[in-house]
C-alpha cells in the first residue's frame, strides 16, 4: 500500500513539473512572440525613419513601388483592388515636345540694336547693290543691379516779413515708419526677401555691402519689427473675416525659439496656420505660439461657428466639441499612414489594399472637377459613388483590426482610420468641403522651407512678426496679386488711412482689394 501511494505522489510529482515545464514553454512562446513583434515594429520604423530622411518626399507612390502581389499576404478580391489602382495609376508613354520659349513680357524697358552689313559688303558679285529683304529677329535678357534712389524731402516754410508773427510751413509727409531711412519699396523688398524668399537678414546686409549700401542688419531687423506693428490692423482683420464664414481649416508646425539671454539655447515653439475654406477669395492667418496646446486654437476660434477642417490631432478635440462645431477629416493624413507602410516594404499587403481603395475616393473627387456640379450636384455624386466604397472599406477595416498588432504601423494605421471614420466621412454630405485638408499644408510649406534657411527665431517678437507677414504673403499670393506691389502699396497707403475708418482697411485686404490699384506700384 505504502508502495501505491509513492507511486501516485512521483506521478502527481512528474505531472505538476510537466504542467509547470509548459507553463514556462509557453511564457517562453509569448515572450519569444512579443520581441519578434517588437522587432518587427522596431524594423518598420527604422524603414520610415531612413525613408524620410532619404527617401522620396512626395506624396505621390510611383509604379516600381508597388510590387508584386503576394498571394499568401491578400485576397484576391483585394488583388483585384490593388492590381485596378495600379493600372488607373499607370501612364501611357508619349514623345516629349520640345520646350517652347515663353516670350519676354511686354512691360519690359527694350533695347534695340541693329546688326547691319557694311556698305562695301552691301554689293553683290555681279555688281548690282543688294537690298534688305527682310530680317532675322531674337531677344535676349539681361539684369541691371537694382536700381536704388534717393528721395530728398524738403518742406518750404514761409513767414510774414511786416508782423513777423510766425512761420507757417508745409505738412510733414506721413511715413510708415516715422523719421525711417526706409521707404516702402525698400520695406517691401526687405520683407518679401526675408519670408518670401528665405533670406536671412544677415545675408541680406552682405548684397546692400555689394552694391555699396551700408545698413546693418539691427537696422533691417528694426525695420522689419517696426513694420509688422504697422500691418498688424490688417491681419486683424483678416481673422475677422474668416471667423465670418461657415468652413475654416487649421493646422500647425514646429520653430525654434531662441530663449533670452541663453547662447545656443533654443525651445521648441509652434506656427498656427488657419485659413478660410473655400479657395475662391482666399484668406490665411498665421499665428506664432510657444505651445501647441490647444487653448491657441480655441482663442482664435472664438466666435465661429461651422466646419473646422483639422487632423487628427487631440488639440482640437475641445474646441470641435462644441455644439456649433463640426469636425472634418482629412483623407490625406489617413492616407499618409498607409502610404509610410507602402513605401517601406517589400511585400504586398494590407496598406496596399487600403492606399488603392483611398486612391479610388481621389479619383472621385478627380471627376468631380471634370463637371460643372453645384454643391447640392456634388453631394449626390459622392452619396453615389464614393460612399459605397467607404461602407466596403469600413467592414475591411473592423475585420483587419482583429489581425494587425495594436502597436504595428499597420494596427496604427488602421486604428487612426476608424477612430476619425466620422470626421472622415462629414464630406459626403456637404459638397463645399473638400476630402482633404492639403489646401492649408501648402501653406505650411512655404514657412518650412524658410525655416531650413534661418533654422530658428531669434525671439517671440520675431516669431510674431514671420505670422504677420506670412498671413497677408500667403493671403495675397493665393489671391493672385503680386506681393511687392501689394507691401508698397499698403505700406504706401495706411499712414494715410484714418484706422477708425474699418471699410477703407477692409477694401486693402489681399481677397478684397482691386488688383488694378497695383499697377503703378511694380515699378
Amino acid at each position: 500500500m505504502d508502495e501505491k501511494n509513492e507511486l501516485e505522489k512521483a506521478l502527481h510529482e512528474a505531472l505538476e513539473t510537466i504542467n509547470r515545464k509548459e507553463e514556462e514553454l509557453s511564457a517562453k512562446d509569448n515572450e519569444i512572440f512579443a520581441l519578434k513583434s517588437e522587432n518587427a515594429e522596431l524594423r518598420a520604423k527604422m524603414q520610415q525613419l531612413l525613408h524620410e530622411r532619404y527617401g522620396r518626399k512626395s506624396e505621390k507612390i510611383p509604379d516600381e513601388i508597388l510590387p508584386e502581389l503576394d498571394e499568401a499576404m491578400v485576397t484576391p478580391e483585394e488583388a483585384a483592388v490593388i492590381t485596378e489602382a495600379e493600372q488607373a495609376i499607370s501612364v501611357a508613354s508619349h514623345t516629349r515636345e520640345k520646350p517652347k520659349r515663353k516670350p519676354i513680357p511686354t512691360e519690359f524697358e527694350r533695347e534695340t540694336i541693329i546688326h547691319d552689313l557694311p556698305k562695301e559688303l552691301q554689293v553683290c558679285s555681279c555688281g548690282a547693290a543688294l537690298h534688305c529683304i527682310g530680317e532675322d529677329k531674337h531677344e535676349q535678357l539681361d539684369y541691371v543691379p537694382a536700381s536704388i534712389k534717393a528721395i530728398l524731402h524738403i518742406r518750404k516754410k514761409y513767414g510774414c516779413r511786416d508782423c513777423e508773427t510766425g512761420i507757417t510751413m508745409a505738412p510733414a509727409p506721413k511715413d510708415f515708419i516715422p523719421k525711417s531711412l526706409a521707404a516702402p519699396g525698400i520695406l517691401a523688398h526687405v520683407i518679401l526677401s526675408k519670408y518670401e524668399d528665405h533670406m536671412p537678414l544677415y545675408r541680406q546686409e552682405k548684397i546692400w555691402q555689394r552694391i555699396g549700401i551700408d545698413i546693418a542688419r539691427s537696422t533691417l531687423c528694426n525695420w522689419v519689427l517696426l513694420a509688422s506693428a504697422g500691418v498688424q490692423v490688417l491681419v486683424d482683420l483678416l481673422r475677422e473675416e474668416l471667423l465670418k464664414l461657415n468652413y475654416a481649416r487649421a493646422d500647425e508646425t514646429p520653430v525654434q525659439v531662441m530663449e533670452e539671454n541663453k547662447v545656443s539655447t533654443s525651445k521648441r515653439a509652434y506656427m498656427w496656420v488657419f485659413a478660410s475654406g473655400s479657395k475662391d477669395k482666399a484668406i490665411f492667418v498665421y499665428k506664432f505660439a510657444m505651445t501647441r496646446a490647444g487653448s491657441v486654437a480655441e482663442e482664435f476660434f472664438e466666435g465661429f461657428a461651422g466646419f473646422l477642417q483639422t487632423d487628427g490631432f487631440t488639440g482640437y478635440n475641445k474646441l470641435c466639441a462644441k455644439e456649433d462645431m463640426t469636425r472634418v477629416g482629412c483623407m490625406t493624413h489617413a492616407r499618409r499612414k498607409f502610404a509610410a507602410i507602402v513605401k517601406t516594404t517589400k511585400k504586398t499587403g494590407a496598406a496596399h489594399y487600403a492606399v488603392a481603395v483611398i486612391g479610388k475616393l481621389y479619383r472621385i473627387e478627380d471627376e468631380i472637377k471634370t463637371q460643372n456640379l453645384d454643391f447640392n450636384g456634388i453631394r449626390n455624386y459622392r452619396q453615389q459613388y464614393a460612399k459605397p466604397i467607404l461602407v466596403e472599406f469600413r467592414t475591411w477595416l473592423v475585420q483587419k483590426q482583429k489581425q494587425a498588432p495594436p502597436q504595428s504601423t499597420l494596427g496604427k494605421a488602421i486604428y487612426y482610420f476608424i477612430e476619425h471614420w466620422d470626421e472622415l466621412n462629414v464630406y459626403l454630405e456637404h459638397g463645399f468641403l473638400d476630402i482633404d485638408n492639403n489646401f492649408t499644408e501648402q501653406r505650411v510649406k512655404p514657412f518650412t522651407i524658410g525655416r531650413k534657411n534661418w533654422l530658428f527665431m531669434g525671439n517671440e517678437r520675431g516669431g510674431e512678426a514671420a505670422a504677420t507677414f506670412f498671413s497677408l504673403i500667403e493671403s495675397a499670393k493665393a489671391n493672385g496679386l503680386n506681393t511687392y506691389a501689394y507691401f508698397r502699396y499698403i505700406m504706401t497707403a495706411l499712414p494715410l488711412v484714418d484706422k477708425s475708418d474699418t471699410q477703407a482697411l477692409l477694401a486693402m485686404l489681399p481677397h478684397r482689394i482691386d488688383p488694378a490699384i497695383l499697377q503703378k506700384y511694380l515699378n
